[in-house]
C-alpha cells in the first residue's frame, strides 16, 4: 500500500530550493547520513579479526547486551543484559 501511495503522488519540486532525499531505503546514498569514521574503522577491525564471520548468538553478543543495558538502565527501570535481546533483523524479534 505505501509504495502505491508514493508512486501515485504527483509533486512538483520547488526549483528555488535544494531537494533533500528522505526516501525509503539507504539514507547514505544521497550523502545525507555519512557514517562516522570511528564506526567505519571499528567495522574494519571487526572484519579483520576473523572473530565475526558467522551469525551472532540468537540473543546477541554478551558484551553488546551489557552496553545496551547499561546505556538504557535508569533507577526507575533498571536493566541487565539478560533483559536485552539483539536480533538479526525483525524475523527473530
Amino acid at each position: 500500500p505505501i509504495r502505491a501511495m508514493v508512486d501515485g503522488m504527483k509533486l512538483t519540486p520547488n526549483p528555488e530550493k535544494p531537494m533533500i532525499a528522505l526516501s525509503i531505503g539507504d539514507p547514505t546514498v544521497f550523502g545525507n547520513l555519512p557514517t562516522d569514521e570511528k564506526v567505519t574503522q571499528a567495522l574494519k577491525d571487526a572484519i579483520d579479526s576473523n572473530k565475526y564471520n558467522g551469525y551472532a548468538p540468537s540473543v546477541g553478543y554478551q558484551k553488546s547486551r551489557d552496553v545496551v543495558a547499561n546505556f538504557y538502565s535508569c533507577p526507575e527501570a533498571p536493566l541487565e543484559a539478560e533483559d536485552v535481546l539483539l536480533t538479526s533483523g525483525c524475523s527473530q524479534a
